[in-house]
């Protein structure tokens, strides 16, 4: 957690600099920058003359150019004064696309100014020709060195999000599942084949309608929660039963969470209680104990991390297809696989850290394993859920490969060359 602006400015004079802060917080040197400008901005702390002098620049890279004036006291400041300034002969370069900012400074008597630019991309209107003559070219595919073929076996690990085990009743008492069992056998499948180290629940195990103080609950949640339990853990042990050498985690989701909360809320003397003959056990209603996760010999808690890849249910929602892991990678350079928003969505990115260094980081839901036809409480039909799982390969902690893996409603995949 990145700390307050003060902290920041504090640390940084005693003398570490900004990007060895940004590794320090895990984020980025422009948001340690812009933390420690705005707190020295409001105490009185800039003292250095920033005002700059005009600059005119007019770069020209045989069929493209670009025309910049930049400066505190410029009078330039649209397209038509550009071209003036800069003697830009529109008879020879057509101006495609230009911009023009301006921001506030301060200098060192606390005195405010602007500084502005303006900035055209031009190309040649008749363009000249660049390219050398061409002569035939022999390749001997032979002689082509191939890189060798390493044999190392990577970490594979499966994420699954959001089955929300759980039920609705109706009206001759018949259980409407709320986790889609076709989505769940395929992933069984795949998780069977193909030769996993590792499985991730990525929380939301159970949906805790009974528990909820979201919404109404309906007369058709009543008694569900023990079935969903049953069925959760019946799930979770299939999973291990196939494959009882993999690691096994579980992360806590917002919905797994309602229990506790509704204990804390109503009946704060049965919070965190343990039974009397095993003070280290875990409390008799939390979510772990409830489905024998650790009897099973699965790890449950908040956050998963291998290498600089982690792994949460996440908090985070924005609308749009992929624009929820476009925000979970801001101010981070870690990469992120989450659920949480029920949708497969893929971002990556190529990030600056310590000493200039690039680094990718991604971010990555796979989407759900819950139904996605509106009957969870609190959904739609026209939500843009998907189904689907994650895949990833670690090489010594480091990602060498991430997929999101679509499954069907009806639980139609294919995977590593197998339709399921």
């Amino acid at each position: 957690m990145i700390p307050s602006s003060k902290r920041l400015y504090e640390e940084n004079v005693s003398g570490i600099s900004e990007i060895q802060l940004a590794e320090k917080y895990k984020t980025t040197r422009a948001v340690i920058h812009g933390r420690i400008y705005r707190y020295k901005e409001k105490h009185n702390l800039l003292n250095e003359d920033v005002e700059e002098a005009i600059q005119t620049t007019v770069e020209i890279q045989e069929n493209t150019a670009t025309a910049t004036i930049r400066g505190s006291e410029s009078h330039v400041k649209t397209l038509d004064e550009l071209i003036e300034a800069c003697e830009i002969d529109t008879d020879i370069w057509e101006i495609y696309k230009w911009l023009a900012n301006k921001w506030d400074m301060t200098n060192k008597y606390g005195e405010r100014y602007q500084n502005w630019q303006v900035k055209a991309q031009m190309v040649r209107l008749k363009p000249i020709n660049v390219f050398p003559e061409l002569q035939p070219v022999h390749i001997d595919i032979k002689s082509i060195p191939r890189k060798e073929i390493r044999t190392d076996k990577p970490y594979r690990v499966m994420t699954i999000g959001d089955p929300h085990f759980g039920y609705d009743k109706d009206l001759d008492g018949n259980l409407i599942p709320y986790h889609n069992e076709e989505v769940l056998s395929t992933a069984l499948r795949i998780f069977e084949d193909g030769d996993f180290d590792c499985l991730v629940w990525a929380g939301d195990i159970i949906d805790c309608n009974e528990w909820s103080d979201k919404f109404i609950r309906m007369p058709e949640f009543v008694k569900t929660t023990q079935p969903a339990l049953n069925e959760a853990a019946q799930w979770i042990a299939r999973f291990i039963a196939v494959n009882p050498e993999a690691d096994f985690i579980a992360l806590e989701g917002n919905h797994d969470y309602r229990i506790e909360k509704y204990v804390i809320n109503a009946l704060s003397q049965a919070y965190q209680l343990k039974p009397g003959d095993s003070p280290e056990s875990e409390p008799v209603m939390g979510i772990s104990n409830l489905l024998g996760l650790k009897r099973m010999g699965v790890e449950y808690k908040e956050e998963h991390v291998i290498g600089s890849t982690k792994f949460v249910h996440g908090g985070i929602a924005r609308k749009g297809g992929g624009s929820t892991a476009k925000a979970t990678l801001e101010n981070t350079i870690t990469s992120v696989v989450f659920a949480h928003v029920h949708r497969r969505e893929l971002v990556t990115e190529t990030k600056i850290g310590e000493r200039n260094k690039r680094t990718e980081v991604f971010s990555m839901c796979p989407g759900c394993a819950c139904h996605t036809d509106g009957r969870l409480p609190g959904s739609d039909y026209s939500d843009n859920w998907q189904n689907g799982i994650g895949v990833l390969e670690f090489l010594n902690e480091k990602c060498i490969s991430h997929q999101v893996v679509m499954i069907t409603n009806e639980g139609d995949a294919s995977f590593s060359g197998k339709v399921y």
